[in-house]
């Protein structure tokens, strides 16, 4: 049972732009590891009807120059209150393996990212497991040293009937505070089998770099 698709698939939910918090960390703690964790919280609204709560922490190994692979851990906790006619809320946890290819086409930079998510479901009624494959193709334009464009398409294919699950094309804006804060705004749209929704996302990123010393 597709819960995260089925929470998509209503009419007043689809009317409304939702929003995306997030907070990101990446700590480089080696030459060629890093690690990462991110909180989002997603709303069906603006600012109010909570849809999710996501937690995702992950180790990421740099393989060569513009290769890298990750592993992680993510947690999920749905509320479907906004909707009618759904269960209570229940949780998701999900497993996932990513491989990232980045190389530049002046004055573009391009990323490649194919992300492998095992996604375990815990409600009252029974508990489910199901896979899906996504591919995203990033463009990523610099302005200047500190503003940069990106726009993206993200596919989600579930490895079980239906195949298509959705897919993510957007874009956004980032503003590079300094070496350690970035932030950024965007808008994407949401594309189903059963229906359509737009999304607002307001991020932070905080970049550490463990490997420094000050003398």
């Amino acid at each position: 049972m597709f819960f995260c698709l089925s929470i998509f698939a209503q009419e007043n939910a689809s009317k409304s732009v939702g929003t995306w918090y997030i907070f990101a960390t990446n700590a480089k703690v080696a030459e060629k590891f890093s690690m990462q964790a991110q909180i989002q919280l997603r709303a069906y609204e603006l600012a109010g009807e909570m849809q999710q709560f996501k937690i995702r922490v992950g180790g990421t190994y740099q393989i060569a120059k513009g290769f890298s692979g990750s592993l992680g851990y993510a947690y999920f906790r749905n509320d479907p209150s906004y909707l009618n006619d759904f269960p209570a809320n229940f949780d998701e946890h999900r497993i996932y393996e990513v491989l990232t290819f980045k190389n530049i086409v002046s004055p573009m930079n391009l990323t490649h990212r194919f992300m492998v998510e095992h996604r375990f479901f815990n409600n009252d009624d029974d508990d489910d497991v199901n896979h899906w494959i996504r591919y995203m193709l990033e463009i990523g334009i610099p302005i200047n040293s500190k503003w940069t464009i990106d726009v993206y398409d993200e596919v989600f294919l579930n490895l079980q009937k239906p195949n298509f699950a959705q897919n993510w094309l957007g874009g956004g804006i980032s503003f590079s505070i300094n070496n350690n804060w970035e932030v950024r705004t965007g808008y994407f749209h949401i594309h189903t089998e059963n229906a359509n929704f737009n999304r607002m996302v307001l991020a932070a990123i905080w970049n550490i770099d463990l490997t420094k010393t000050e003398d």
